[in-house]
């Protein structure tokens, strides 16, 4: 009896740590294409980070990215903002930025998840010739690296991969030009827990010309049919009660 006591007070000791313990964040990595792979610029183990300074010929002035890691029933989603990349060079160069987070456990399907990305910049000063594209990926495999480890010059899906882009486009001449890629959207009709949500930017600029951009990507559960059919149902009913109370002869 003493011992069943005893792992009573075991059992519930353990609970109570495990309510006490915050939720553990995947690293949520900033990085860039070197031409061989993959160098993080910097890590963090919450859903923000931070990083100043350079990659390669480039400067990066003030690049964040936040999520919402690991993710809820709701949502999962993404969010990169780049205040200033410049061309550093004496040429015309190209960059690959990456942004990645592992370990989202939600949503997941059933039901099906809509897979949405989008991008958006402001020219700081650019020339004739400049250009970008984006990615958003959900990789199942769960890797740390951008788009599943995938060489960004050459990125393609897979039953486990699942790249949405690329979205993309010339950048305007001059600066404090706005501009935008098309939006992205599809559906991904499976996925479990525990994926990886990233990014990659990719910049071609002109020496000495700058821009700024910001990504996004979300996930978000699609409604069932007998969900939207409840809906449809509560609506109407309430439309009736409502005219029943308005015109009491009716």
């Amino acid at each position: 009896m003493v011992n069943k006591f005893k792992s009573v007070a075991l059992a519930g000791a353990a609970a109570i740590a495990m309510l006490a313990t915050p939720l553990a964040h995947a690293n949520l990595n900033l990085s860039y294409w070197n031409g061989s792979s993959w160098q993080v610029l910097a890590s963090s183990g919450t859903d923000a980070a931070v990083f100043l300074g350079n990659a390669g010929d480039f400067n990066i002035a003030i690049q964040t990215a936040n999520t919402n890691n690991p993710g809820t029933a709701a949502n999962a989603h993404e969010t990169s903002t780049t205040d200033a990349i410049t061309n550093n060079g004496t040429t015309a160069e190209t960059i690959y930025l990456g942004i990645s987070q592992n370990s989202f456990t939600a949503p997941v399907t059933p039901p099906s998840i809509q897979f949405s990305s989008t991008v958006s910049g402001t020219t700081v000063g650019t020339t004739a010739g400049d250009s970008f594209a984006f990615w958003s990926c959900v990789d199942q495999n769960n890797n740390a690296n951008p788009c599943g480890n995938s060489d960004p010059t050459s990125i393609s899906g897979s039953a486990t991969l699942f790249p949405l882009g690329p979205s993309s486009g010339s950048i305007p001449v001059g600066s404090a030009v706005s501009f935008a890629g098309p939006d992205q959207r599809t559906t991904i009709d499976a996925l479990s827990a525990n994926y990886t949500i990233s990014q990659v930017l990719k910049v071609t600029l002109n020496a000495g010309d700058s821009v700024n951009f910001n990504g996004s990507t979300v996930l978000t559960p699609v409604p069932e049919p007998m969900s939207i059919l409840c809906l449809g149902g509560a609506l109407l009913l309430s439309s009736r009660l409502f005219r029943r109370k308005r015109n009491p002869q009716a």
